[in-house]
């Protein structure tokens, strides 16, 4: 038997289009951050059911990188996952 993943806290952010969270992800790459797209969360609001998953602690810098692309997450949030 393969033991499971602790749960953990991930930050999320979501975005207004599929365009905008590939750009997203493609952006905090390059930058280093390490993050991987997720279906949207419920209840993070509208948008195009793409969401960025980050390490809590990479949120501001993932911020900061997708300000200089000129991307603007359309929410933000917490979640638990392994």
């Amino acid at each position: 038997m393969t033991a499971r993943r602790p749960v953990r806290d991930f930050a999320v952010l979501a975005f207004a289009s599929t365009h905008d969270a590939m750009t997203a992800e493609q952006a905090v790459a390059e930058a280093g951050i390490p993050g991987r797209s997720i279906p949207r969360p419920a209840g993070m609001g509208a948008g195009c059911g793409i969401a960025l998953r980050l390490d809590p602690g990479h949120l501001e810098s993932a911020i900061a990188v997708l300000a200089r692309a000129g991307i603007a997450p359309s929410a933000r949030g917490f979640i638990k996952d392994r």
